[in-house]
C-alpha cells in the first residue's frame, strides 16, 4: 500500500504479456472513515461499462525477461516455526488464478501472491521482513502487468483513471526492501497483482499509519516479521469499471516472542463510507472517526476463508481475558499506551 504518510500513527500494536503501466497522480482530500465489520459474502463476477480514461495516463515500462530468480515468501523465515502460504490459502484453492506454468502462487523478490480468478485482485499476500537489513529507496510509481498470468486474471491500469483511487499496496513498498536484491523488491510492488484499488484516503492515511508502525518498529527492534495482506471479498462490494471495489483490508502480522513463542495479530480495517461516491458528494469533515480495529484471527478467517485455525492459540486476542493484553516484545509506543494490545 502507499507509504506517503504524512500524518500521526495510528494506535494500534503488532507482536511486530503486458508492459503496461501507469504514473499515479493522487488528490488528497480530508476524509471520515467510518469501521464497519461485516461477515464473508458470495463471490460474483460483473461486467459494467469503463469511464473515460485520461490521455496519456500509462507510462510503459517492461517487464523483467524472467522471474526464475525470485525467492518468494520464505515460510520459514521466523526462527523455530514455519508459517505456510499455500497452507492458509488451501480452502481457496479452487479459486485461485492458475500462471502459465500452472502454478497459485507468483513468488516475487521476498514476497509472494495469490490471485482470485473471478474477483481479478489478489486474495492474499505474504511477506518476509528483516529488521536488520531494511533499506531505504525511491519509489518510481511506474507499474506493470505480470507476463506469468493471463490478463483475463489481472486489474489494470482502466480502473484507476480519472478517479480517487490509488493502487493500493497489499505488500508495502518498502517491506520487502532489504537484503542484496533490495532494487528488485522495490520494483517487484509495483505489480499490478500487489495492486488493490483503495480510496486515496485510506491508502494515504489511516492504513499508511498501521504499515508505517509496524516497519518503523520491526526495525527499531531488529526484528523479523512476516505479514500478511489482502482484501474482504463481500456481497456489498461496489461494482466498478469490471470489478468489485472491496470495502474492507485485513493484515495479520506474525513473529517470535522474547520468550521465544510465535505470536500472530490481525487487523482490520473498512473504506464503505470513502467508495460510496467516487466523484462528488465526499464528506470533507476531517478523520477524527477513524479507527483500525485489530481483530481476532478467527475473525479475518471468518471473512475471507483463509485458514488461520492452527495459530487462534498464538493470537493474544484468543488468549486474553477481558483486563490488560501481555506485552510480547519492546517496541515503542505510538499514541495511546492504552490501545496498545499485543
Amino acid at each position: 500500500m502507499s507509504d506517503n504518510n504524512t500524518s500521526s500513527s495510528v494506535a494500534a500494536a503488532i507482536p511486530v504479456s503486458t508492459d503496461a503501466t501507469v504514473r499515479t497522480i493522487q488528490f488528497t482530500v480530508p476524509l471520515r472513515i467510518r469501521i464497519e465489520l461485516g461477515a464473508a459474502g458470495v463471490e460474483q463476477a460483473v461486467s459494467v461499462g469503463f469511464g473515460p480514461v485520461a490521455v496519456g495516463f500509462e507510462t510503459r515500462k517492461p517487464a523483467p525477461r524472467t522471474y526464475t530468480d525470485r525467492n518468494g515468501y520464505d515460510p520459514a523465515f521466523l526462527t523455530g516455526t514455519s508459517i505456510s502460504f499455500e497452507s492458509l490459502l488451501a480452502p481457496i484453492t479452487d479459486r485461485l488464478a492458475l500462471t502459465i506454468d500452472q502454478k497459485t502462487v507468483l513468488a516475487y523478490r521476498n514476497f509472494s501472491v495469490a490471485m482470485h480468478r473471478i474477483r481479478r485482485l489478489s486474495v492474499a499476500t505474504a511477506v518476509n521482513i528483516d529488521g536488520q537489513r531494511t533499506q531505504s529507496m525511491g519509489r518510481s510509481d511506474v507499474w506493470i502487468l505480470d507476463p506469468r498470468l493471463s490478463e483475463t486474471y489481472q486489474t489494470g491500469p482502466e480502473v484507476y483513471a480519472n478517479n480517487d483511487l490509488d493502487r493500493g499496496h497489499m505488500v508495502r513498498r518498502l517491506d520487502p526492501v532489504w537484503g542484496a536484491q533490495a532494487q528488485q523488491a522495490n520494483d517487484d510492488t509495483f505489480h499490478y497483482t500487489n495492486s488493490c484499488p483503495q480510496h486515496a484516503g485510506l491508502n494515504q492515511k489511516a492504513w499508511a499509519d498501521l504499515e508505517d508502525y509496524i516497519l518503523n518498529n520491526t526495525k527499531l527492534a531488529q526484528l523479523k516479521v512476516s505479514v500478511f495482506t489482502g482484501p474482504v471479498f463481500g456481497e456489498a462490494d461496489i461494482p466498478y469499471r469490471g470489478v468489485l471495489l472491496p470495502l474492507q483490508f485485513w493484515k495479520v502480522a506474525a513473529v517470535i516472542k522474547k520468550d521465544g513463542e510465535l505470536s500472530m495479530t490481525g487487523y482490520l480495517l473498512s473504506q464503505k463510507s470513502l467508495l460510496v461516491d467516487l466523484r462528488e458528494g465526499i464528506a470533507e469533515d476531517g478523520f477524527g472517526a477513524f479507527r483500525t480495529y485489530q481483530v481476532p484471527l478467527s475473525q479475518i478467517q471468518a471473512l475471507t476463508e483463509l485458514d488461520f485455525s492452527p495459530y487462534f492459540s498464538h493470537d493474544p486476542l484468543h488468549r486474553a481475558g477481558a483486563g490488560r493484553f501481555e506485552v510480547t516484545t519492546d517496541l515503542r509506543e505510538i499514541q495511546n499506551p492504552d490501545d496498545l494490545i499485543l
